[in-house]
């Protein structure tokens, strides 16, 4: 691989054998996970793709996180990790670097809606390693399939078939809107409802990142009819709020929605 340029961020993705460690604990568990780095010219602000091998009979493989790389690298065991169940890879002291993850809410498998792409990185068509190079091309790919996708199939059960099919426009409308484009660059990239914000939390992973809510009421929609929305017909609001104002009595109440988590945080 070529040297890297001053500054230069690149992608990887780091295999873990759930027969050796457990990984899907890990990623919820632990906010920094301490992975061997070996050769490879990993360094902080890096981006991983975390890929799980399947681990027994049945069993999914791809990629179940994404992260970043926050420390390292540096020469270090990891024996106050519970999550190794071979205690003595914990034990050897390796060059490592820590990675805090972000848990996809849907993993992506090689057998699964995004096969082609997950069975295309160099990590599924390998015979060993841990580490393996990514393209930037592949990272947002995966960054998009992984983070980004729509969960409307999911919300759309709570729905009688008219309310589905008024929600399915409401849907189509905050994706394809100009004006939801537009309202993330005017409003921000904060939770209007809880206050949230991605890049807060995740730093350039999440930085840029919010979803579009539309404010018009579901009921006064019809399937396919063209309307003219602008700025203040939408919201900006984190994915915990999206998923729920969609579940709450009025979606277009955003200003009641977030008192209600307001009094619900001072009830505690």
């Amino acid at each position: 691989m070529a040297a890297r340029a001053a500054g230069e961020r690149r992608y990887w993705t780091l295999v873990a054998d759930p027969n050796e460690y457990r990984i899907t604990e890990a990623i919820f568990r632990l906010s920094a996970d301490w992975w061997t780095s070996g050769r490879s010219d990993i360094r902080v602000g890096d981006c991983i793709a975390i890929w799980k091998t399947r681990g027994g009979k049945g069993a999914g493989r791809g990629i179940i996180a994404l992260g970043e790389v926050v420390e390292g690298p540096v020469l270090r065991a990891d024996t106050d990790n519970p999550f190794h169940l071979n205690p003595s890879r914990a034990r050897d002291v390796m060059s490592r670097v820590a990675v805090s993850y972000i848990p996809l809410p849907h993993p992506l498998w090689d057998d699964g809606e995004y096969g082609a792409m997950i069975s295309s990185l160099n990590a599924a068509r390998a015979r060993g390693g841990t580490v393996f190079t990514l393209s930037p091309e592949q990272w947002r790919a995966l960054k998009a399939a992984g983070l980004e996708r729509d969960d409307a199939d999911d919300d759309e059960k709570l729905f009688s078939v008219v309310e589905r099919k008024r929600y399915r426009e409401h849907r189509r409308i905050e994706r394809a809107s100009t004006a939801a484009a537009e309202v993330k660059r005017v409003r921000g990239f904060t939770c209007e409802a809880c206050g949230f914000a991605f890049g807060d939390m995740y730093g350039d992973l999440g930085s840029e990142f919010i979803e579009a809510h539309h404010l018009h009421p579901l009921a006064s929609l019809s399937e396919g009819e063209e309307i003219r929305f602008g700025i203040n017909d939408f919201a900006v609001l984190c994915s915990n709020c999206h998923r729920m104002i969609h579940r709450w009595h009025d979606p277009s109440d955003l200003e009641g929605f977030a008192q209600a988590l307001t009094r619900r945080w001072q009830a505690r």
